[in-house]
């Protein structure tokens, strides 16, 4: 009975020590989870900040645009607004590719707003001598440049996952070969 006794104390000591192991290792993951949370924070904010700036610049292209009469002009900028958009929504959902588009963010959206602000105000006037058309023309050129730019931009951002996977794709097809499960393309 005494053996069986020291043995149950023996299995409660160490079930004991193992709940107390658990707990350690429980507050030292919980302690760097908040330290992580910390470091997060500031980059959060960053993003928060590089979202509310970038909102604010395609929000007032969005308010120019309604005030440009020329229909092929709007369209071109409204295509622009959707590509702002998607730039934004990718760089929230990976936030470590914030730091690609600042240049975007610090140049090229407030740019981008002069020039519509700039043929808004041009396609407004009633009377629109050579300098005023010809203005206008190069806006709807650069415009075009422009798309083409933030479209290049917003595909870069796709390159990492693209990559990732082209390789993981090259490795399935490399392990089916190996296994017998697909042909192998050298075979006759």
């Amino acid at each position: 009975r005494r053996a069986v006794e020291a043995v149950a104390k023996e299995s409660q000591y160490q079930e004991n020590e193992r709940i107390k192991r658990e707990k350690k290792e429980k507050k030292k993951k919980e302690k760097e989870t908040k330290d992580s949370i910390y470091d997060n924070e500031a980059i959060d904010r960053e993003l928060l900040n590089a979202y509310k700036e970038g909102k604010g610049y395609l929000d007032e292209i969005s308010k120019v645009n309604k005030e440009i009469s020329e229909t092929q002009i709007s369209k071109k900028v409204s295509h622009m607004e959707v590509v702002i958009r998607r730039i934004f929504k990718q760089v929230q959902t990976h936030p470590e590719q914030l730091e690609e588009i600042r240049r975007f963010m610090e140049y090229y959206l407030p740019t981008t707003l002069k020039l519509v602000t700039t043929y808004s105000e041009f396609d407004a006037q009633p009377v629109q001598g050579e300098n005023i058309k010809k203005a206008k023309h190069e806006i709807e050129e650069t415009l075009d440049t422009i798309n083409e730019a933030f479209e290049k931009l917003l595909d870069s951002l796709f390159e990492a996952a693209a990559l990732d996977i082209s390789t993981d794709i090259s490795v399935m097809n490399a392990m089916l070969t190996q296994e017998g499960l697909k042909k192998d393309i050298f075979e006759s």
